[in-house]
């Protein structure tokens, strides 16, 4: 840059050094406020830690009181986990504070420069001859201080989005057990509902066989409140209950299938194939922009 050092141009500089070190101040602000947020960070994991514990010994509990308070548990330990999550980010950067203070020390020297430089340039500029010349060198020198200068601080304001590291690390692994928990405590309340509803369930499979058997082939429908099963003007449509739900489970292994229906629905056919039953089902879902449907096939007898 071979311009002239017009007041101009001084101005131009004061109001860069003048936006810079408005965002030092609030970066540090946001470092100090962030550094707050960690305190009693690594006190909170210990008694998360514990709690955990607490939740595993009840998942394995033969009764719906106590897998009751085991899912209360579960659901109340990863509350505190999120809120947790949010003092992370303090605490990662505690590992850190001195090596940011002095970077951003250097950002403070930075800065210091420019206004010196910023100072001689403005009393330069007014000088004639071997004056504005010099102003020239203090303007190019100035702008090459601004640019490291906004890398600096480019580089410290990273630092708080970074989610790598020990403090990250151990709140993904206790939310990620968190709700492997939660997700064993469902598995148990189904299997002690599934105890106590064998007979239902023996009927409700039955119900189905017998349809598809009577009517040979048709299409089959299943959302999260009903089941319905259509072949030739002849219908079958009942409340997806609990008894009916575990019945087509035992017709066919449809547990992640049926699972995931609120967010999409299970559709199939069943028909004959070299001489047996056979049950087609797929799942269509919203995946983007496209409609994605898989289909698995299952024998009935």
């Amino acid at each position: 840059m071979s311009m002239p050092a017009t007041s101009g141009t001084v101005d131009e500089c004061g109001k860069k050094l003048a936006s810079l070190e408005a965002e030092a101040d609030s970066l540090l602000d946001r470092f100090v406020a962030t550094l707050e947020s960690g305190k009693g960070f690594h006190s909170s994991m210990e008694k998360i830690e514990g709690q955990l514990e607490a939740v595993k010994a009840r998942t394995a509990a033969q009764s719906e009181m106590e897998l009751n308070e085991a899912a209360v548990l579960a659901d109340k330990l990863l509350d505190e986990i999120a809120l947790v999550q949010k003092m992370a980010p303090g605490a990662a950067l505690s590992g850190v504070q001195d090596t940011w203070a002095g970077d951003f020390e250097q950002v403070r020297a930075s800065l210091e420069r420019m206004g010196t430089r910023l100072r001689r340039m403005k009393s330069s500029a007014s000088q004639p001859g071997a004056g504005v010349v010099e102003a020239r060198g203090l303007h190019l020198t100035f702008h090459k201080d601004a640019k490291a200068c906004r890398a600096r601080l480019d580089a410290l304001a990273k630092s708080f989005a970074n989610r790598k590291g020990g403090a990250h690390s151990q709140v993904l692994s206790a939310k990620k057990r968190a709700e492997l928990l939660r997700a064993s405590v469902g598995k148990s309340f189904e299997r002690l509902a599934r105890a106590k509803m064998t007979g239902k369930i023996a009927a409700a499979k039955g119900e189905i066989i017998e349809f598809m058997r009577k009517t040979g082939e048709g299409r089959i429908f299943v959302d999260h409140k009903h089941l319905t099963i259509t072949s030739n003007g002849n219908r079958m449509h009942v409340p997806l209950t609990q008894a009916f739900r575990f019945g087509l489970e035992d017709i066919a292994p449809l547990q992640k299938e049926l699972a995931k229906l609120g967010s999409s629905v299970v559709v199939g056919s069943y028909g004959m194939h070299e001489g047996r039953q056979v049950l087609r089902i797929g799942q269509r879902a919203v995946v983007g922009d496209s409609v994605v449907f898989r289909e698995k096939s299952f024998y009935l007898n």
